[in-house]
């Protein structure tokens, strides 16, 4: 079985990192500051606590957003430099 650290030398973090970091350079979006969050337990009395339900339709929402966001990045390098793929295939 092959396990890419063996023959990349990056982790599963540094993975992660990279696309990240690709994402955020095809988006055109400025890296986040981790300092900036704080992670909180959510409960029902917080102002900010949506009911299973209603969670669940903002992240699908939200998800399509960032699709549609990333799928406009990819036609816009794709009208900038004629093709995004080796193979001369749009994905």
């Amino acid at each position: 079985m092959l396990v890419s650290r063996k023959w990349s030398g990056k982790t599963l973090a540094d993975h992660r990192g990279d696309r990240k970091a690709w994402l955020t350079e095809t988006l055109g979006l400025e890296p986040p500051d981790p300092a900036r969050y704080a992670w909180h337990v959510v409960t029902p009395s917080d102002p900010d606590y949506l009911p299973p339900d209603k969670r669940l339709l903002y992240v699908v929402a939200e998800r399509n957003r960032w699709q549609a966001a990333l799928t406009e990045a990819k036609r816009r390098a794709q009208e900038r430099d004629g093709n995004l793929s080796a193979t001369g295939k749009v994905a």
